[in-house]
Formats: structure tokens, C-alpha cells, sequence
């Protein structure tokens, strides 16, 4: 696993359910992420906003994103786009071999009666990378 996975918090499972998944799997979860993000999408343009910068901090805010590092360089290309919009560390991208666990506490929060503390406790952060990193590093995720 690269270093730079692991300071994220990949896991060695992690990394084993994302290269065990088929190029279709992957395909089918990036395209459900996607597509939550499009109807977000949809809905912030019904709301009025137009600023392709009010739209992704809009977005930011109620959706996780994800992207896929080659390697360190490529990561903290990215970064430094995010700080460009004022962000930290913890709101660039997750790695994509954190959707599952990532997932996996969206659900249990809500279907355990959890759906307002998870809604009141994201809100606090900048973005919901944010959010779910804070979680991560309490154990939660």
C-alpha cells in the first residue's frame, strides 16, 4: 500500500475490497456516487445558485468526494487546488478505497435513529470529507 494511503486511513481491507473489486464494480460505485452528486447538482440550480464556486462548496458540504491518487504528487496536485478554495487537508478528496466504510457509518448512523446527530455533527465541519475524516480518526468509520 502506498504511504500516502495509510495516512489517509486505508486499510490494508480497505485496499483488498477495492483491488478485489472488478473494473465494472468500480465503475457501478463511482457511477452512484456520481449520480447522487448530479441530483445535488440539480437541486442546487432549482435553488438558484450559480457561482460554480458557491455550487461545489454547496456541494462540499452535503456529499463526500472521492478521487483516485496514482501516486503522492498527484494527491497533492489536488490539495493545492483545494486550498486555492480555502479548504484544509481534511476536506480534499478521500481515497476511493474508503467508499465502503465510508458507506457502511452513513448507514448504520442511519438506520440506528442516528440521522440528526449525523446531520447536526457534519454541519459543523467545512465539507463532509471533513466530517467523516473527524470520524475516522475517533474510530467511528
Amino acid at each position: 500500500m502506498e504511504p500516502y494511503l495509510k495516512e489517509q486511513g486505508v486499510t490494508d481491507a480497505d485496499v483488498t475490497w477495492w483491488d478485489g473489486l472488478s473494473w465494472f464494480g468500480k465503475r457501478h460505485i463511482k457511477a452512484s456516487e456520481y449520480a447522487y452528486s448530479s441530483a445535488w447538482l440539480k437541486e442546487f440550480e432549482k435553488q438558484g445558485l450559480r457561482s460554480p464556486e458557491d455550487i461545489l462548496r454547496k456541494l462540499d458540504k452535503v456529499s463526500l468526494c472521492y478521487a483516485d491518487y496514482a501516486s503522492k504528487e498527484e494527491m497533492l496536485t489536488a490539495v493545492l487546488k483545494c486550498e486555492r478554495l480555502g479548504y484544509s487537508a481534511d476536506d480534499y478528496p478521500l481515497p476511493w478505497q474508503l467508499q465502503k466504510r465510508c458507506s457502511e457509518f452513513t448507514q448504520r448512523c442511519f438506520s440506528s435513529g442516528q440521522r440528526e446527530w449525523f446531520r447536526e455533527s457534519a454541519n459543523r465541519f467545512n465539507t463532509m470529507n471533513a466530517f467523516f475524516r473527524a470520524q475516522m480518526r475517533e474510530g467511528k468509520v
